[in-house]
């Protein structure tokens, strides 16, 4: 148990020493002198201190080798520990799966960077990400806000980084983060790789899938706010860092050959709705076992998506102008059946899976 304890008159502070009570394999024995009783100590040492002049009393403690220090983290540090880190890296490792691109291993180093960007972004917009501080140094020097500058404190120039930014009634699960990247799916264009069929951003897809990627760090800022006549709702950042980075190419002239070898087509047991369908509404079956379709109705001639069976489907629906955000479920991914329904279920209509 570690306390805190002022020093004692005509004492400071320079540093706290932490070791073992006990010794454990590879472990040195260090001797402690105090000029009183622990935890103020005057000299530290690998060697017998008792005859020194500024020891009264001594104790032991252990400390580990060199050799210890030098061995790599085990598999169970290198775990991520909280709900929403376990089903960010699951979910990326499940989607990358999908294209043939090796699982992800996670870093706390690049989780880390990720928190603290991610504070960074809840100081400057703490209202919501459509209201800066734009007079707030990090802001005006940003290149491409909300991203941290590669290079920067906040990123290595080899980390990649991908960011979703909400308010709404709850925060994001570490899953539906992930099934926000994969969405961006939907609109991408092989052909043209850096660019969409529709204008919105398919990067965060793109650095999800990317094969050469091999860690990555999952963190998010939170906070809920109260608006009178609304109630409570939450402003959220979610930021993910990947290393190394991707979503470059080594030249101009080598885009489409580097993109098309990085994020490798799905494999050809998955499914998608027709392009009969609305434009926007799209669902998509992650196995052979599923089937896609449109069904059609009085109100919607082309129709809107489905997917059925079993192994798993996402599907996304945009919303109708005259529906309240509150009232629509914009994206959701089921294990046999995801559709858009305008029939309103569990208070929502829109996506639906089971």
């Amino acid at each position: 148990m570690v306390r805190r304890q002022p020093c004692r008159p005509g004492w400071t502070l320079d540093f706290k020493y932490y070791a073992a009570s006990r010794t454990q394999q590879h472990s040195q024995t260090i001797y402690v002198g105090t000029l009183g009783r622990p935890p103020w100590a005057s000299n530290i040492s690998p060697t017998d201190v008792r005859r020194t002049p500024y020891s009264r009393a001594f104790f032991r403690a252990y400390a580990p080798t060199n050799n210890v220090i030098q061995e790599q983290p085990s598999t169970t540090r290198d775990a991520p520990r909280t709900q929403f880190q376990r089903e960010c890296l699951a979910s990326h490792n499940y989607f990358r799966s999908i294209h043939g691109s090796p699982p992800l291993e996670w870093d706390w180093q690049l989780q880390r960077s990720a928190q603290t960007w991610a504070n960074v972004l809840m100081n400057i917009s703490p209202r919501g990400p459509r209201k800066p501080n734009r007079h707030h140094h990090i802001y005006t020097t940003a290149v491409q806000w909300p991203h941290s500058n590669q290079g920067s404190r906040y990123r290595h120039r080899r980390v990649g980084e991908n960011i979703i930014s909400m308010v709404d009634l709850a925060p994001l699960s570490g899953n539906m983060s992930s099934l926000h990247f994969y969405m961006e799916q939907f609109d991408y264009n092989k052909s043209h790789p850096q660019t969409s069929v529709s204008g919105r951003p398919v990067g965060h897809y793109t650095m999800m899938i990317w094969k050469d990627i091999t860690h990555i760090g999952c963190s998010y800022a939170l906070r809920t706010l109260r608006s009178p006549g609304f109630g409570n709702y939450v402003v959220m950042y979610v930021v993910i860092h990947y290393g190394p980075g991707g979503n470059v190419a080594p030249s101009e002239e080598e885009v489409l050959s580097t993109y098309n070898e990085q994020v490798p087509d799905p494999h050809t047991g998955t499914c998608r709705s027709p392009s009969t369908c609305d434009v926007y509404d799209t669902c998509m079956g992650f196995n052979e076992r599923m089937t896609c379709s449109c069904q059609r109705n009085a109100t919607n001639s082309r129709g809107r998506p489905i997917c059925r069976g079993r192994g798993g489907c996402m599907v996304r629906c945009k919303k109708p102008t005259e529906w309240l955000h509150e009232n629509w479920r914009f994206l959701c991914r089921g294990d046999q059946q995801c559709e858009c329904n305008m029939n309103i279920r569990h208070g929502k209509a829109g996506a639906f899976c089971i």
